[in-house]
């Protein structure tokens, strides 16, 4: 039998007890049902309290069986409730483990900082593209969300290096760094350079800024980026195809692509500018 089998005989275990207690008062001491309930509770709880009537020797030894009875079952009661706590924490532990050892196990992934409203479409699109990615959330109410996408995720503030570590950000090819903050997104930015070089940053950056959908033609997305500094396209919309999160830098932009991109607001606006020119 399991635990919560335990738990549930430990449970109709006592409800029998209590109700039988409550039997043996009226009958034996031709008490009310609500002196024979008091009766039987202090004497399953071992409060000690003072019966409602003097007790005959029959009343006296039920009173006995009662309490063994009673005080053995709730502490089988305990003890299973206390089995229960110490199984979940030890199955927590293990699944955790379990999970770093599959992000231990990742090569060329993508790590996505934040699972706000920006950081669930990403992670809503990245499976159309069969991409390897891990989460960062710092927010623990928002696990059983995590647990629903079946990703692999790391519970822990992006800004730590140590939390960066576990989502494996010397092996990973790419962050999107989606935080609400964008004073954190710039040392996230500066932490994932300093334990990666090599890795493609995508930050978000003001709120306003980043939806703002621009229409470029002729140029690819490596062109666009190296002509306007500190500018990044993440995302790009082509007609009913689906969202191209991180395109591909030789891809060219057509006339009618909605890109996300984020940046500095002077290379925004520049980029802005450029679009308007060229419409």
């Amino acid at each position: 039998m399991g635990s919560t089998g335990r738990l549930i005989f430990a449970l109709a275990g006592l409800a029998t007890i209590t109700g039988s207690g409550v039997l043996g008062y009226m009958l034996i001491e031709g008490v009310g049902w609500l002196d024979a309930l008091y009766m039987t509770v202090i004497t399953i709880s071992t409060v000690g309290y003072k019966e409602v009537t003097e007790l005959s020797d029959a009343g006296r030894i039920f009173t006995i069986g009662l309490i063994i009875i009673g005080v053995g079952l709730g502490l089988y009661l305990l003890g299973t409730l206390a089995e229960l706590v110490v199984e979940g924490r030890v199955r927590d532990v293990l699944e955790r483990r379990a999970m770093q050892r599959q992000i231990d196990q990742l090569e060329n992934h993508v790590i996505i900082c934040g699972f706000g409203r920006f950081g669930r479409v990403v992670v809503e699109e990245f499976p159309l593209y069969h991409l390897s990615f891990v989460i960062v959330e710092s927010d623990t109410l928002k696990e059983p969300d995590l647990i629903r996408t079946q990703a692999p995720y790391v519970i822990g503030s992006a800004l730590s290096d140590e939390v960066l570590e576990q989502a494996g950000v010397r092996r990973a090819s790419a962050i999107v760094i989606a935080t609400s903050s964008e004073a954190d997104n710039v040392f996230i930015t500066l932490s994932a350079r300093e334990l990666n070089p090599k890795i493609r940053v995508l930050a978000r950056g003001e709120s306003a800024t980043v939806k703002r959908r621009l229409q470029l033609a002729g140029k690819s997305i490596e062109a666009l980026e190296q002509e306007t500094s500190r500018l990044r396209i993440v995302a790009l919309k082509r007609a009913e195809d689906p969202i191209r999160i991180i395109p591909e830098a030789n891809m060219h932009v057509e006339g009618a692509d909605h890109l996300v991109v984020i940046g500095e607001r002077s290379s925004l606006e520049a980029l802005a500018q450029q679009a308007q020119a060229t419409s």
